[in-house]
């Protein structure tokens, strides 16, 4: 069997931070037993299920500001979390289940 990767953007349009489809979660929640990785993307991380934040090896967010959004990444990632609202734009952290600590990154140069 190939690897597949099955990516959603604006996730939070299919499923509700209290509501997700049966087979949505199933491809979040064991979909890497059977080579399916998933990536989910959102504007906004407090509609997000928690079951795919809580399934995610990695978070990757750039400027929040509020505080539901904040306190969501809270939720998951710890105080540091709350650090996202001071950063500038473009920046953004990412955090990661292997490490468990959240790293803060510039952007990424554009080469001309």
């Amino acid at each position: 069997m190939t690897n597949i990767m099955f990516v959603v953007d604006e996730v939070h349009k299919f499923c509700t931070k209290n509501n997700i489809p049966y087979y949505l979660n199933a491809i979040v929640t064991v979909g890497a037993s059977l080579r399916i990785g998933f990536i989910g993307i959102s504007q906004r991380c407090a509609n997000v299920h928690n079951d795919i934040i809580a399934s995610s090896e990695y978070i990757i967010s750039f400027y929040q500001f509020l505080d539901n959004d904040i306190n969501k990444l809270k939720e998951f990632l710890g105080a540091d979390a709350e650090k996202i609202k001071t950063i500038d734009y473009f920046y953004f952290l990412s955090f990661s289940i292997f490490e468990k600590k959240i790293r803060f990154y510039r952007p990424i140069a554009v080469i001309e």
